[in-house]
């Protein structure tokens, strides 16, 4: 399975002291919330977060859809989080995470009638 559960993400989180990072759609509990973006060596000069998706899109200018296990991982915006990540830590400097929705300007969802 290449999608970690989010009861095995919150857990895991819990059990490093991995803080909440971007929007909190759930709360993870016990560690650091509200911690805003982007973030890079933010504990003890590591990079670490827990970032959740409520939302993806799969074009520039395409459906905003509900973010779900099977369908984040090849989304742009975690694609974007990904390179970011991994282009800081290529470049020499500490991983950073950043908030995908506000660079790719990511509508929220529409909220049902």
């Amino acid at each position: 399975d290449d999608v970690v559960p989010n009861v095995a993400n919150r857990a895991l989180a819990r059990a490093m002291g991995t803080p909440q990072v971007g929007p909190e759609l759930q709360p993870v509990g016990i560690v650091q919330g509200g911690v805003t973006l982007p973030v890079s060596g933010n504990v003890s000069g590591v990079t670490a977060g827990v970032f959740q998706f409520d939302r993806i899109t799969k074009s520039k200018g395409g459906k905003v859809q509900d973010a779900k296990h099977g369908n984040v991982p090849a989304s742009r915006e975690a694609l974007e989080q990904d390179k970011a990540f991994l282009q800081a830590w290529l470049d020499g400097d500490a991983p950073v995470i950043i908030d995908p929705f506000k660079l790719l300007s990511t509508p929220p969802l529409k909220s049902s009638p």
